[in-house]
């Protein structure tokens, strides 16, 4: 059997990649030097392989890597293509090294000390069904025990990356199949849309200066190393859960619990909401 162990997808623009990675407990300076697929790689990694409790520093010989776009390395060839015009000829190095589609899977793997077998993919659209049977075809190898797998799209708007760690149990035929794939990735969607949607709400009734995405899904919205929220505060937190949502919050012991942060918020209002 296989089961996808944790998930994780990130839709940014440039700007939003860097943010996201201000935002994490992460000191990688080679982070500022990677092509923008790399960087959506690394931060959909990082974020995946930390939930499932994966240090970076140990070696993991039994693990694979398996990504896949439509586009390959275009979004980087063509910003090289320019540096090689007939008017100014002055090949960059550090945009050439990024034209080919797989070195993200070389990035995430000296990251993360990955010592598997890395493939990279391309399709002309998002295939679950091909990205089950392309981890199929890392499970293989008998030395593998999981494998990260997902999509990475960089040419046009944002930048999305769907990143996911499957992970092999006992013996038994592999039976991860693309509708397990399409129905992880809906679930998880629907409840960072949720996510947005709270942020703006709050944003909105509290007057905030500050966009949806300066505000991250797991820090504090109370005290003084989180949002800052006060007292009165939480009151228009209590009115956004029952006006939005139907959902009626008297029990302040329970309420501090809920309103703790974001995910805290997202995950109560996506199993109690009557609205």
């Amino acid at each position: 059997m296989a089961r996808i162990v944790s998930y994780h997808s990130i839709v940014a623009d440039d700007g939003g990649l860097t943010a996201l990675y201000r935002s994490m407990d992460v000191n990688y300076p080679k982070f500022f030097k990677m092509d923008r697929m790399s960087k959506a790689g690394f931060l959909g990694a990082e974020t995946v392989l930390g939930e499932a409790g994966l240090r970076n520093e140990e070696p993991k010989e039994d693990l694979s890597i398996v990504l896949v776009n439509s586009t390959s390395s275009t979004v980087d060839d063509i910003e090289f293509q320019k540096s090689i015009g007939p008017q100014e000829y002055f090949p960059s190095p550090s945009l050439f090294v990024y034209t080919l589609s797989n070195v993200v899977c070389g990035e995430i793997a000296i990251r993360n000390r990955i010592l598997g077998e890395t493939s990279f993919y391309v399709k002309e659209a998002f295939d679950a069904a091909f990205l089950a049977r392309a981890v199929r075809w890392a499970f293989a190898d008998p030395a593998i025990k999981k494998v990260l797998c997902g999509w990475t799209e960089c040419l046009t708007g944002d930048r999305v990356c769907h990143m996911m760690l499957v992970e092999r149990e006992g013996t038994g035929d592999l039976d991860l199949t693309a509708e397990t794939i399409e129905k992880t990735i809906k679930s998880h969607t629907q409840m960072e849309e949720l996510k947005q949607e709270i942020k703006k709400q709050i944003i909105e009734s509290l007057n905030l200066d500050m966009a949806p995405e300066d505000i991250a899904n797991n820090e504090p919205l109370f005290g003084d190393t989180g949002l800052g929220l006060d007292s009165v505060d939480a009151l228009e937190l209590i009115v956004i859960m029952e006006k939005f949502y139907g959902i009626k919050l008297t029990d302040p012991s329970q309420s501090k619990g809920i309103l703790q942060s974001i995910d805290t918020m997202s995950e109560y209002v996506a199993t109690h909401r009557t609205k």
